[in-house]
C-alpha cells in the first residue's frame, strides 16, 4: 500500500497560534544550530498571542501535515536616524 500524500501549507498566525509559533521557534534553532537561543526561554503563550495578533510582526509557518517544517519572521524596525 502507498504512503498518503503529506500535504504541504503556508499559513500565517494569529493569536490563537502559540503552539505552532512555538514549533517554529524549534525549527529555527535546529536549522540555526542555536537551540539554547530558541529554546532556553520560550515566551509565554500570552506574551505569544500578543505579539501575533499585534501589527508589528507577522510570522508565516511552512506546514508538512500538522507538523511545522520551516517559516519566517517579520518584524517593524522603528527608525530613529531618520522620519
Amino acid at each position: 500500500m502507498a504512503d498518503p500524500i503529506t500535504k504541504h501549507a503556508f499559513r500565517q498566525l494569529s493569536g490563537r497560534d502559540t503552539q505552532l509559533l512555538k514549533a517554529l521557534l524549534r525549527v529555527f534553532g535546529e536549522a540555526f544550530a542555536d537551540l539554547p537561543t530558541y529554546q532556553d526561554a520560550v515566551p509565554s503563550d500570552a506574551y505569544l498571542a500578543e505579539l501575533l495578533d499585534g501589527t508589528q510582526f507577522i510570522a508565516l509557518v511552512a506546514l508538512a501535515g500538522e507538523e511545522v517544517i520551516g517559516g519566517l519572521a517579520a518584524y517593524e524596525l522603528i527608525k530613529f536616524e531618520r522620519e
